[in-house]
C-alpha cells in the first residue's frame, strides 16, 4: 500500500511526477481510481508536502533506483518532495471542512443543461465531488476583464455565499456572506 506521491519541485512551484503511482487514498485507504490515458487527470488530490530524503522512503534500506536516477537529474534549487494521495471523496471533505473553517474557498463555475433548454449553474470543486446550486447569478461587466459573474449559493455550513468570477474562465473565488447582508 503506497499513499505517497513524489514530486521533482521545480524553483518557479510546478512540480513534475516521479516514482512510484499512488495506489490507496491516505485517510480512507480505499483503493485510487487509474485515470484515464491522455485526460490529464491523476485520479486523486495531494496535501501535506515534505522533502524527502533517502532514508524517508517507507521500507527502503537504500534508496530505489528511481529516486537514485532522480537525484542524478536535479537541477539547482530542485528538490524531491512526497505527499499524501486523497481520493476525490475525501479531498472534497477536506475542501469543505476548510470553507466552514475559513469562511473563504476557490471553487468552480459549472453549468449544466437541464430539460426544456434551460442551465443550471453550480460552485463545484476540481472534480465535482463537492456541488452547491447557485441560486442566483449576475452578468456584468470589469474594466480590465471585460466580464464579472457574481453567483449566490448556500454553502456546506447553510449560510449563503457569495463567488466572484472575473474574466473568461470558470474560477469562483467565494466567500461567507455575514448575516443580513443579502
Amino acid at each position: 500500500m503506497n499513499h505517497y506521491s513524489y514530486t521533482i519541485r521545480h524553483r518557479n512551484g510546478w512540480g513534475t511526477g516521479i516514482g512510484p503511482r499512488p495506489d490507496t487514498c491516505a485517510a480512507c485507504a480505499k483503493p485510487l481510481p487509474v485515470p484515464l490515458a491522455n485526460t490529464g487527470a491523476s485520479g486523486y488530490g495531494c496535501s501535506d508536502e515534505s522533502p524527502v530524503a533517502p532514508c524517508l522512503l517507507p521500507g527502503a534500506p537504500a534508496a530505489p533506483a528511481w529516486f537514485k536516477e532522480a537525484q542524478r537529474t536535479l537541477k539547482k534549487g530542485e528538490t524531491i518532495t512526497r505527499s499524501r494521495a486523497h481520493c476525490y471523496a475525501c479531498c472534497a471533505e477536506r475542501e469543505k471542512a476548510r470553507m466552514i473553517e475559513s469562511g473563504r474557498a476557490v471553487l468552480y463555475l459549472t453549468r449544466e443543461m437541464i430539460t426544456g433548454g434551460h442551465v443550471r449553474h453550480y460552485a463545484t470543486d476540481w472534480p465535482g465531488e463537492l456541488k452547491f446550486r447557485v441560486h442566483t447569478i449576475s452578468k456584468g461587466r470589469h474594466n480590465i476583464a471585460r466580464t464579472r459573474v457574481d453567483v449566490w449559493f448556500i454553502g456546506p455550513d447553510g449560510a449563503p455565499w457569495h463567488g466572484i468570477n472575473i474574466g473568461d474562465n470558470q474560477i469562483l473565488r467565494c466567500r461567507r456572506v455575514q448575516k443580513g447582508a443579502v
